[in-house]
């Protein structure tokens, strides 16, 4: 909702307001993850990493990352594009 509004707000062509909002929640998510992961000494992303196959647990924590990033990016583009409709 926060890269919507900020989409609609900021006057971006689509592919730049998509990296934008990429960019912004991405980084956000990332280090939320990671500050979190660091105060419970890893455990549960450990724990969850293993459930999921994966290698370590900061390969989950980018993961989710990316997924934060897209879902931002994607914000952003329909803020962008609904100013225009609108």
């Amino acid at each position: 909702m926060a890269s919507a509004i900020g989409g609609a707000l900021i006057q971006q062509r689509g592919i730049s307001a998509y990296a934008a909002g990429f960019l912004a929640i991405g980084i956000l998510w990332f280090v939320q993850a990671y500050l979190v992961d660091q105060a419970n000494h890893s455990i549960l992303s450990t724990r969850i990493a293993a459930l999921l196959s994966l290698p370590s647990s900061m390969m989950l924590i980018l993961i989710t990352a990316v997924l934060g990033g897209v879902c931002g990016g994607l914000g952003a583009l329909t803020g962008t594009l609904a100013k225009k409709v609108f």
